[in-house]
C-alpha cells in the first residue's frame, strides 16, 4: 500500500526559505584535509582525552595515559601517509587506552592501544573479510615488526578513503 499526500498535505511539508538556504549551504564543495591537518586533528583530540577531566572520567574511566598518547601519534605518523585520507574517529577506552577507527562505506581500519593488550591492528572489508590482522604487538616486542603492518594499514586506509561520499570538514 502506497501512501499519497493530498495537495493540502504537500503544501504543509514545503521548506521555508531559511531551510532552503541551510540545505544549499550543506552542498559545499568537498575539502580534503591535508596530512598535517589530519595529524593536528588527531593530536588535539588525543590531548583532550589525556586531561584529568577527560570524557569518561565521570563514569570511572581513566584518562588516556601519556605513553599511549605518544605511541598513538607515532603510529599515526606512519599510517596517515598522504593527503585526503578519511578522518579518524578517536575514543578512549575504560583503562586509559585509545581506540582509533576509520570507517568508510562499511570498510574499517582499527588501532586499539592499551597497557593490557598493547596494540591491535585490524583491517576489514564491508563483507567482514579481514584484509589483515588482527595483528597484535606487545611493548616487549621488537618495534621493527610494526613497520610492515603500519605500511599495510596506511595503504588500506588510502584505498578505503577513495570511498568517502560526504566529508565533514575537520576543525
Amino acid at each position: 500500500m502506497t501512501a499519497t499526500l493530498s495537495r493540502r498535505d504537500r503544501s504543509s511539508v514545503r521548506q521555508d526559505a531559511a531551510t532552503r538556504r541551510w540545505v544549499k549551504r550543506a552542498w559545499l564543495p568537498e575539502v580534503t584535509p591535508s596530512r598535517s591537518q589530519l595529524l593536528t586533528y588527531a593530536q588535539t583530540r588525543i590531548a583532550t582525552l589525556t586531561d584529568a577531566d577527560a570524557p569518561g572520567r565521570s563514569i570511572g574511566w581513566a584518562p588516556v595515559h601519556s605513553a599511549i598518547a605518544n605511541l598513538a601519534m607515532s603510529l599515526l605518523n606512519v599510517v596517515v601517509a598522504s593527503d585526503g585520507l578519511a578522518t579518524p574517529q578517536i575514543a578512549p577506552t575504560p583503562d586509559g587506552g585509545l581506540d582509533i577507527q576509520w570507517l568508510v562505506s562499511g570498510d574499517s581500519l582499527e588501532l586499539t592501544l592499551d597497557f593490557q593488550d598493547c596494540l591491535s591492528i585490524v583491517g576489514r572489508r564491508d563483507n567482514g573479510e579481514y584484509v589483515f590482522g588482527p595483528f597484535e604487538w606487545d611493548f616487549q616486542d621488537d618495534v621493527d615488526t610494526l613497520v610492515p603492518i603500519l605500511v599495510s594499514a596506511g595503504r588500506f586506509l588510502e584505498k578505503i578513503s577513495t570511498g568517502i561520499q560526504h566529508r565533514l570538514p575537520i576543525r
